[in-house]
Formats: C-alpha cells, structure tokens, sequence
C-alpha cells in the first residue's frame, strides 16, 4: 500500500467510529424518550384509576353544606364584583333636586 492509500483508509476507519457513535446515541435518545413517555402514558393512567392528582372529585361543601362546583364560585365572585362596581357608580353620580316654583 502506498501513502494515500493509509490515508483514505484511516479516514475512513474514523468516518465509520463516528458514524457508530452516532448511531449509538441515536438509539440512547429513542430508548430515553420512550421510556419517559411510557411513564408518563403509565403514571396518568394510574392517576385516573386511583383517582388522585387532577382527577381527585372535587367536592367542597359551602357554609351551607351544598356542594358548589369551581364554575359557580367563580360565578358568583364575578356577579358580586359587578354589583360592587355599579354601586360605586350610583354613588359617584350627583343628586339633582327639582324645585317646581310656581
């Protein structure tokens, strides 16, 4: 072998170690990221059966003892924002008095 014939094949030697690396983490990365979405998949799915987490029920009882859902309240807070809103404006308004003279 002559002198460009080592070159070429050592060249090619490194090319095909980097292109095994490469190939390595590829695999790496797929393995890592299907196991975090197999846990992620499984721990959602025991979540709803255990009903834990987010899909724990939500009853919280009032003064009461009715069951109000988050809409209600929310309603409700919004309804009574309003009302203080528009009596604060009634208050601000000045009172005109008519005097008939007759």
């Amino acid at each position: 072998m002559n002198g460009k014939e080592e070159i070429a094949e050592k060249e090619a030697e490194k090319y095909q170690s980097d292109v095994r690396t490469e190939e390595a983490t590829n695999t790496g990365i797929w393995v890592l990221v299907s196991l975090v979405l197999v846990g992620t998949v499984g721990g959602v799915a025991i979540c709803k059966c255990k009903k834990t987490c987010c899909f724990a029920d939500k009853d919280e009882m009032n003064e009461g003892g009715q069951c109000q859902s988050d809409k209600t309240l929310f309603k409700k807070e919004v309804k009574s924002k309003k009302s203080h809103k528009k009596l604060a404006k009634e208050k601000l308004m000045p009172v005109f008095n008519v005097v008939d003279q007759a």
